[in-house]
């Protein structure tokens, strides 16, 4: 198949970033012709390039009509639909609270997805079809994340894993408790001046995790016993009994109900369990590969690939609509060279704008 994969940005090692880079990998790996379209690259659409993976400024630039178009972010997706007339899209929502991760209804769209159940949500209080709206849950490239011996029986290691967390906010609570359960901790993100390219290389040396999201199930594909925690608040252990909801959950923001305190961190490190651990790492290599995923997509691209064959042949993109993509990306593109100070003065206008009919 020709799929076009389509983001407002693929340039840091971020959580959407990375879902489209790898992703665009392993449909190269099962054949398939990928392009990606994008509006802000940087380093890690320079390493697709270097693969053999075009990265196109506009969606119009790929040498092929895409069979199915793999959507993310609004900008992105709404270029696609003008330039691509009646090709049949998936739109995947990657966050329930930015106006960024949503596009108004269109009868290309075949189907909405959201990576947990809070932005399948959101996507259905933006006024998608419920018949139409799904949860995909994310994956975790386990080529890449490859297991870790087995776990201690008791727990010496712990890492902060996140670019949100820094001193003054929630870490301090983090480095309190390990302190008080004796677990020497290290951190990993931007937040701390410790991100790396290669967090696959880093968390075999570590025996309970703090994360949240991508984070947390790349942990948990290695094998590491992981808390959930982050910005919003502390979750549970992630344990074989708790999966399931956890996993719907998309292991982030639905699970993170509790407050940023010691004695609540210090309650999760004591359920840890060497051996619920190690089953809980076997599900997610069985179920949440990237390999997994990709069959699972290739099944939905057939379906609404047949799906868009019944429909009325779809007429040329007006005019306005045409000027409005061109103009809102002007917009977009000028708005992210703008220092970051003054950007967060304009963030209200901006918001209005894309959010116009």
């Amino acid at each position: 198949m020709r799929v076009l994969l389509t983001a407002d940005e693929v340039s840091t090692w971020t959580g959407g970033e990375l879902y489209v880079f790898e992703l665009a990998q392993g449909l190269r790996r099962r054949g398939h012709d990928v392009a990606v379209h994008v509006m802000h690259t940087g380093p890690l659409a320079e390493e697709l390039q270097r693969e053999g993976i075009p990265v196109l400024h506009r969606p119009s630039q790929v040498r092929w009509r895409p069979d199915v178009i793999h959507a993310q972010g609004s900008i992105g997706t709404r270029a696609a639909l003008a330039t691509h007339r009646g090709v049949p899209v998936l739109f995947v929502c990657h966050s329930h609270d930015r106006w960024t991760q949503f596009v108004p209804l269109h009868p290309s769209v075949r189907r909405y997805a959201g990576v947990s159940q809070v932005c399948t949500d959101a996507l259905l209080r933006n006024g998608t079809p419920p018949e139409r709206t799904l949860v995909l849950p994310n994956f975790v490239d386990t080529a890449t994340f490859t297991r870790r011996p087995p776990l201690p029986a008791q727990p010496r290691r712990a890492l902060m894993f996140s670019n949100y967390a820094k001193p003054g906010g929630y870490l301090d609570a983090v480095e309190a408790a390990c302190e008080r359960m004796g677990l020497q901790l290290d951190h990993l993100g931007t937040g701390t001046g410790t991100a790396t390219r290669n967090p696959s290389q880093v968390l075999p040396g570590y025996d309970i995790v703090f994360a949240k999201g991508r984070a947390a199930l790349e942990a948990l594909a290695v094998g590491c016993a992981v808390v959930l925690c982050d910005f919003a608040g502390v979750g549970p252990m992630v344990t074989l009994a708790e999966f399931d909801r956890l996993r719907e959950a998309n292991f982030g923001f639905a699970a993170l109900t509790r407050p940023h305190e010691p004695d609540v961190l210090c309650e999760e490190i004591k359920r840890y369990d060497a051996a619920d651990a190690s089953r809980v790492c076997d599900r997610i290599r069985a179920e949440a590969s990237l390999d997994r995923y990709v069959e699972q997509l290739e099944e939905t691209y057939r379906v609404l690939i047949d799906e868009a064959a019944q429909l009325p042949r779809a007429s040329r993109p007006a005019l306005l609509e045409r000027t409005r993509v061109h103009a809102l990306t002007f917009a977009v593109r000028t708005y992210r060279r703008i220092p970051i100070e003054r950007r967060w003065q304009l963030r209200p206008l901006v918001g209005k704008v894309l959010r116009a009919p």
